[in-house]
């Protein structure tokens, strides 16, 4: 949060996050090296975005990346939703 809040004093204005899935098993499948391997550390990005105030987040997921498209779709709208309630001032795509 503290070097996004950075960022954003350096005219950062907007940060895409492709959590790619959301099935925690099959994001492990793809990611074996570096800190993208975090699955929770990625999926609490957009949280950090927001509370450092970032202005425009965008989120995304691979469809067909998982077996479970759907489910994908699914939460990838939950999660904006939750992140609309508690960042309201964000603009999301």
């Amino acid at each position: 949060t503290e070097e996004y809040a950075e960022l954003k004093t350096l005219g950062l204005d907007g940060v895409m996050v492709y959590q790619e899935t959301y099935h925690e098993s099959m994001y492990a499948k793809h990611h074996l090296k570096g800190k993208k391997q975090d699955f929770f550390w990625r999926l609490d990005t957009p949280d950090r975005l927001g509370a450092a105030g970032i202005d425009k987040i965008g989120l995304g997921a691979l469809i067909g990346l998982s077996d479970s498209w759907r489910v994908d779709c699914f939460i990838v709208a939950e999660h904006l939703l939750w992140l609309q309630q508690r960042y309201w001032r964000s603009r999301y795509s």
